[in-house]
């Protein structure tokens, strides 16, 4: 039998929320539930980031605040090369180098420290969403499971329900609200950088931008790779998370029968 995700209804936010599991007629248990099948299908991009609908007004504020910081920390450079070009310049006297690099080096510390404050504001405000994320997301995920027919928890364990609840709902959280942001700033910090790095050199601006072009190709079979053991990896978590579950709950059993080594 297959397994089928209805329509994600919205929220009074307009968030989408979880909603229970479908599942088509097919092979029966022996107390008549149906059999769960693992081949749900994907949520869409859209799907997940719906869940942090409600912060994004402060994600957007921490986008703003990321390019601002990202900003200034990629014009230090420029600035400081303007002290190396007045160290060079024979028409300066040794007194006017001097003034003219000070000068340069005050703007490029503050320069810095507002980079710096900037990238504080916006993880703290990156992090709050997060977590009001998760949080909003593991209540709707628990409400949607005690919603559930009893067949359904004749197919999952307590353990792997409480590992969905939490590793799942935080990797969800990073994805949502983390992820996104840091993607579009890594765009851009490469459109400004490929900009400047043209107007120095053309052309070993094409060499690095080949070799880029040729690590991207390289890196997406390993990207996949890399997908499919994250996968690999939450469900032995969970299912490790239900048997350290069960044998702790049942440990007058466990050691009635010896059982130690062997949980």
């Amino acid at each position: 039998s297959t397994m089928e995700m209805r329509p994600l209804p919205q929220d009074e936010h307009g968030a989408t929320s979880v909603e229970e599991v479908d599942v088509e007629a097919g092979g029966q248990t022996a107390d008549g539930a149906d059999k769960l099948s693992d081949d749900a299908p994907l949520p869409s991009f859209v799907q997940l980031f719906s869940l942090s609908r409600p912060e994004w007004p402060a994600l957007v504020l921490a986008f703003l605040l990321t390019l601002a910081s990202e900003g200034l920390g990629i014009a230090i450079p420029l600035v400081i090369a303007g002290a190396y070009d007045a160290l060079i310049d024979p028409e300066l006297e040794a007194t006017d180098i001097r003034e003219e690099v000070n000068k340069i080096m005050v703007l490029v510390i503050f320069m810095h420290s507002g980079s710096m404050f900037l990238g504080f504001v916006k993880t703290s405000i990156m992090g709050v969403a997060g977590e009001r994320v998760v949080a909003r997301l593991r209540n709707r995920l628990y409400r949607a499971i005690l919603r559930q027919e009893i067949g359904f928890f004749d197919q999952r364990k307590s353990g792997e329900l409480v590992s969905r609840l939490g590793t799942d709902t935080t990797t969800v959280q990073t994805a949502t609200s983390q992820s996104l942001p840091e993607v579009a700033n890594g765009v851009c910090k490469v459109i400004v950088a490929v900009v400047l790095m043209i107007n120095i050199s053309g052309k070993l601006t094409g060499i690095v931008m080949g070799v880029a072009v040729f690590i991207l190709i390289v890196a997406m079979p390993f990207g996949a790779w890399i997908g499919k053991i994250s996968k690999q990896y939450q469900d032995t978590l969970g299912e490790a998370q239900n048997c350290s579950t069960e044998a702790l709950g049942a440990m007058k059993t466990v050691r009635a029968f010896g059982a130690e080594t062997v949980e």
